[in-house]
């Protein structure tokens, strides 16, 4: 987590005199031979404009030691009181970020060297722009922290789907997500409908942290059971992304249970990893 390079910008940001080294320490890792993947979580009015250019260049000339770099756009709850007056990036500001990323990478390129800087998805829903080809993600390197992530989901669906035969019988499902993917996803789940499954996506608002949030992981079962419950086409079953679910636990991240939420919406929950071979096997393994 780098931030920024400049060490008065970065020691502002972490709240630490120490965090301004953090050029002496990358290089250090260069020096031993190490090598290192880096994020910037880019904050309005803090490590963005001209200091997150600078950021961009001095990581850069670290190559080959730095590997590659994501840039995610700062994300804000509602539990604020008495932090730092972080706001939100704007559509422009987010579409500015991207245009510099994409010029960057496109004259690292250029040189024939590896894709070097990323914007995350988010980023990406947040402009209002087309994500990237699936191709220009390379290796997927940066896949941890949303980079690539929806392109990823979307060739493994296609992919999947080519080796699936329809139901003999139509199912009717919904499925939960957070605000940002719906759109996207929407358009992928309408594949379906040859095959006999008619999926409706639903977004769910996020009361619990913020309405700020807009990610699937951070969805609560109180605002799934709450968003969902009344809702006359439930379907079937209702469909969830794992990580909606702390890791290795049917456990959502307000303490609800799987059991819990089923037995507040009177059907059973699906859940699928977050990429597209598993959420077709999940849709297709549990009908005949």
């Amino acid at each position: 987590s780098i931030h920024a390079t400049d060490g008065a910008v970065r020691t502002r940001m972490m709240a630490n005199p120490s965090a301004a080294r953090i050029m002496e320490r990358l290089t250090a890792l260069k020096e031993y031979g190490l090598c290192f993947h880096g994020q910037i979580v880019v904050c309005p009015g803090l490590n963005d404009g001209d200091v997150l250019k600078k950021s961009l260049n001095d990581l850069y000339a670290l190559r080959p030691a730095t590997k590659t770099l994501a840039l995610v756009p700062v994300g804000i709850t509602k539990f604020r009181e008495g932090l730092y007056p972080l706001r939100l990036l704007t559509k422009q500001e987010a579409s500015d970020i991207i245009d510099y990323t994409e010029s960057f990478n496109a004259a690292v390129e250029a040189r024939g060297e590896e894709g070097f800087v990323y914007a995350s998805d988010e980023m990406y829903m947040i402009a209002g722009r087309e994500l990237p080809s699936y191709e220009s993600y390379g290796e997927f390197l940066q896949i941890e922290n949303g980079v690539g992530l929806m392109r990823q989901f979307e060739h493994g669906f296609n992919e999947a789907l080519k080796e699936i035969q329809p139901l003999k019988r139509n199912v009717k499902l919904i499925g939960a997500t957070g605000m940002s993917a719906r759109n996207f996803l929407q358009k992928l789940f309408d594949k379906l409908k040859p095959y006999g499954i008619e999926l409706t996506l639903h977004s769910i608002e996020n009361n619990f942290f913020g309405h700020t949030i807009t990610v699937s992981g951070l969805v609560t079962a109180q605002d799934l059971i709450t968003q969902l419950k009344d809702r006359p086409t439930l379907g079937e079953r209702v469909l969830i992304p794992a990580n909606m679910l702390r890791h290795g636990e049917g456990v959502f991240l307000d303490d609800y249970t799987v059991e819990q939420v089923e037995q507040a919406l009177g059907r059973r929950l699906t859940i699928s990893e977050t990429d597209g071979y598993s959420l077709c096997d999940a849709i297709f393994r549990q009908e005949p």
